[in-house]
């Protein structure tokens, strides 16, 4: 396995036959021990990036375990013993006939402090890891990843014969699920994990019944971005969309599919709790799963290997049995 950090940049997944997975991974217990007499620094390429103001607002608010959060673009120029740094990085993986595949995540971790006091030039390797959330990028951006030559670990743009993609923390448009609204999410439940002290891992299955069965009487919401039909690695998504009639028809309960932009209002400002659809992909495997926008809790999480990458019937034939089972 080998590790390369694109700092506040995007991922490369390759034709894979990894069985992939999403959501929150937790490497150890005590993990809060070790972050919670520092602060916390985000690792950005621009202090001003598109929404850089909103962003910071969440972690803010929202990443209270440690004393303090703020932005950082001069890393790795100041690596600060005891602190922990968010980091959006990828990871490559090599798989059979020379096949490989780079995903990406937001990364949670500490310096080593033994390889600071040597103060020899700082890697990825001596990163000390606290957890990863699972991402997922466009097949454009996966197409452009693929045919560019000497990617770099400090690259912000990637380019080919014919195209080239410029990011930031904001994903600049190519990382699916994520907004300040989704990051807040993201980090309520890495804090309730991280302070219930769990350990978790990308292909862990989740179904709370209680909370699974409340879908009976509630509705469930779904972002349009998510009925989007999935291109193949050679075509980039397009605006077409499933045919919604036919995947839901095997959702008993209510369902509202509504614009990105709405859904990620109503998780900032609705008092009351409601229920989204979360959908995250790879190459060849997905997750479906269902949030409380309210506390960022996963009700329902569940893994497909060598998957349609688009919501299918069957999806939602799973989640209507979790949702009815006694």
């Amino acid at each position: 396995m080998k590790i390369k950090s694109l700092f506040c940049t995007i991922f490369a997944l390759l034709f894979f036959s990894f069985q992939s997975s999403a959501q929150i991974k937790i490497f150890s217990k005590n993990s809060l021990e070790k972050i919670k007499n520092g602060n916390t620094h985000v690792i950005v390429n621009n202090l001003n990036f598109p929404h850089s103001k909103e962003f910071l607002e969440v972690f803010k608010k929202y990443w209270t375990v440690t004393k303090g959060v703020d932005f950082i673009d001069d890393f790795p120029t100041t690596i600060i013993p005891g602190d922990s740094y968010f980091s959006l990085e990828t990871e490559s993986m090599s798989g059979y006939y020379g096949s490989a595949a780079i995903y990406l995540y937001l990364s949670l971790w500490t310096p080593d402090e033994k390889r600071l006091e040597k103060k020899k030039e700082y890697r990825i390797e001596d990163e000390v890891p606290i957890a990863h959330i699972q991402l997922s990028a466009d097949m454009r951006t996966l197409k452009t990843l693929y045919t560019s030559s000497g990617i770099r670990r400090d690259n912000r743009t990637f380019k080919n014969n014919k195209d080239s993609i410029r990011v930031d923390f904001d994903g600049g448009g190519h990382i699916f699920n994520w907004s300040p609204a989704i990051l807040k999410n993201y980090l309520q439940h890495l804090t309730s994990l991280l302070q219930t002290d769990k350990k978790a891992d990308f292909t862990d299955n989740i179904a709370d019944k209680t909370q699974l069965q409340l879908l009976r009487d509630k509705t469930l919401y779904c972002a349009e971005e998510t009925t989007h039909k999935v291109g193949t690695f050679m075509k980039p998504d397009t605006e077409e969309i499933i045919d919604t009639d036919e995947v839901f028809k095997g959702y008993n309960s209510e369902y509202k599919i509504i614009p990105g932009k709405d859904l990620e209002k109503k998780i900032l400002t609705e008092p009351e709790p409601f229920y989204y659809l979360l959908l995250l992909r790879n190459s060849d495997s997905k997750a479906i799963a269902v949030v409380n926008a309210a506390t960022g809790e996963l009700i329902y999480s569940h893994f497909v290997g060598m998957a349609h990458l688009e919501l299918k019937s069957a999806d939602l034939k799973e989640l209507n049995k979790a949702v009815n089972r006694n």
